[in-house]
């Protein structure tokens, strides 16, 4: 239970740590958008490709978090995906 229980701490944090990079990558699109100078354009491009490749690998991350509970633990995992009204 114990193990059920870290398990679904750290796909809650991976689930967090997804939306917090989502915020930032959209952020950083948005500041692209306006900047005028070629220095800080590159600046933020490569600190934009970062982020992404980052979320990227917190995706990865997050899914093969989530097919451990859906299979280890399947009246959890179950759970976790309905939704009603």
């Amino acid at each position: 239970m114990k193990e059920l229980m870290e398990l679904e701490k750290q796909i809650t944090t991976a689930g967090a740590k997804i939306t917090a990079k989502e915020v930032s990558v959209k952020e950083l699109i948005r500041q692209k958008q306006f900047e005028k100078d070629p220095q800080k354009l590159s600046e933020i491009i490569k600190l934009l490709q970062q982020e992404h490749k980052e979320l990227g690998t917190l995706i990865k991350e997050h899914s093969t978090q989530l097919g451990v509970l859906q299979y280890r633990y399947p009246e959890r995992g179950v759970t976790l995906q309905r939704k009603y009204k």
